[in-house]
């Protein structure tokens, strides 16, 4: 019985903790049924949440999984990643981290249609680069050339102030030079004015002078005059009482001075003349041959014609000589007997000259004072004797041509003008009282055409 009641107290407990447990899996089915529909609510809810956030098929994407993946890797979820990054874009774009992400995009297209239409953000900063890029080019360029501008500048500004001071230290020395000028400028004018009066009053010493000078030659030429006069009357009874032994004959045959004594039969160029050593004869004498002495005779004009030839002497002999043919004339050939003539030359004496006037021996068309002296030496190298003056002893007059007077130079013209003029019109006066006195003493004038027709040297 006892066992019985065992076995019943054991099955109640059984089915008693059946009951429980029945209950218990009971009251646990209705509660994991409610947490399961309350589940299966929240699951769709966070379904429809994350169906806001990322769709099923969008889930799958490659953008989609990277941006998980970095979610992931941050420690964020996709919406706080995808937040984080929205306001890090919205800082780069516009400078704070609000705004929304359409706004953002709006934004981008406006900085894509201002940069020409670009097709992207990178595009359009990679051309906002290269501008940058040039306008950094173009800056440091410019900033160059500031700083080259500069250095310029500086080296202008210092060249400017180097040609200040130079200016004006040269402006004050040219100020000093200028007063320094001035004040020479006044004493040169002192000077001036002081040499003015000084040469005014020499010019009118020199013009008293001048007056005294002239009325002291004026009495001098009534004097000369006079004395011509006496002379005059001298001379006619001289020439009366001594016959034809007048100071110089006054016919043709007084010019010649020897003979054409003969020819040379192998040279035609050749000819022996009748003057030697004994009649002062010496190489390189020249004389000028005329058939007779009646041919040298001066034309209307007083000019003397030139000879059938010219001749050379080139050897002497004691009392002969050889000479050579110098300027033949055509058609007039030299013989036996013709006579020769140098008015410079006497076999029997030394001739006296008086040289005066404007010659030109070079016969450049110029005749000039300098000219005398060329014709002295010749006379002198040919034997004959020169003189100052026309005393009685005076055989031949060479004439050159009259000076030219100019036109008489104003009382305020530089002295030496002045001098130069009165010493001009002094030689003019003496050159007249030369022509006239040979003329009142019959002394022979040649001019330099005589002379050169009568020596030989006309042709050469």
């Amino acid at each position: 019985m006892a066992a019985r009641s065992s076995s019943s107290t054991g099955l109640v407990v059984t089915v008693v903790v059946l009951v429980i447990t029945t209950i218990t899996f009971f009251v646990l089915t209705l509660v994991m049924y409610n947490q399961r529909n309350t589940e299966r609510q929240t699951l769709a809810s966070l379904r429809t949440e994350t169906t806001d956030i990322v769709r099923d098929s969008e889930r799958n994407q490659p953008a989609t999984r990277e941006l998980i993946e970095e979610a992931r890797g941050s420690r964020k979820s996709l919406v706080g990643h995808l937040s984080d990054l929205s306001r890090s874009f919205g800082e780069k774009v516009t400078g704070t981290g609000t705004g929304r992400l359409s706004n953002l995009v709006s934004n981008i297209n406006t900085i894509l249609k201002e940069n020409d239409n670009a097709t992207s953000l990178a595009s359009a900063i990679s051309r906002l680069r290269t501008e940058r890029d040039a306008a950094r080019r173009a800056a440091k360029e410019a900033d160059d050339a500031r700083l080259a501008a500069e250095s310029t500048m500086k080296e202008l500004r210092d060249r400017v102030d180097a040609m200040s001071a130079s200016t004006a230290a040269a402006l004050g020395k040219a100020t000093d030079e200028v007063n320094q000028f001035g004040a020479n400028a006044n004493t040169f004018r002192t000077q001036i004015e002081s040499a003015t009066s000084d040469m005014k009053a020499q010019i009118d010493r020199i013009r008293a002078e001048a007056n005294d000078e002239r009325a002291r030659l004026m009495d001098q030429k009534k004097k000369l005059e006079d004395e011509n006069r006496i002379l005059q009357d001298k001379l006619s009874e001289l020439s009366r009482g001594r016959g034809n032994q007048g100071l110089r004959p006054a016919d043709e045959a007084a010019l010649v001075d020897g003979l054409i004594a003969g020819l040379d039969s192998i040279d035609p160029s050749l000819v022996y003349l009748n003057l030697g050593r004994n009649q002062k004869a010496f190489v390189g004498m020249t004389f000028e041959v005329y058939t007779s002495a009646a041919a040298i005779r001066p034309s209307s004009t007083g000019e003397y014609s030139a000879g059938k030839a010219t001749i050379e002497v080139t050897r002497v002999e004691e009392n002969g000589s050889t000479a050579r043919v110098i300027r033949p004339r055509r058609g007039h050939g030299i013989v036996k007997g013709d006579v020769i003539a140098n008015p410079v030359y006497d076999p029997n004496k030394v001739y006296t000259f008086v040289v005066f006037g404007n010659f030109d021996p070079n016969l450049t068309g110029t005749s000039t004072p300098e000219g005398a002296g060329e014709i002295k030496a010749m006379i002198s190298a040919w034997g004959g004797r020169l003189s100052d003056q026309l005393t009685g002893d005076v055989d031949f007059l060479i004439l050159g041509s009259r000076p030219v007077l100019p036109p008489q130079p104003p009382t305020d013209a530089p002295i030496g003008q002045i001098q130069d003029f009165l010493r001009l019109q002094q030689i003019q006066r003496e050159y007249d009282r030369l022509v006239t006195q040979a003329a009142a003493t019959n002394v022979p004038i040649l001019n330099q055409n005589r002379l050169y027709t009568l020596t030989g040297r006309a042709g050469n």
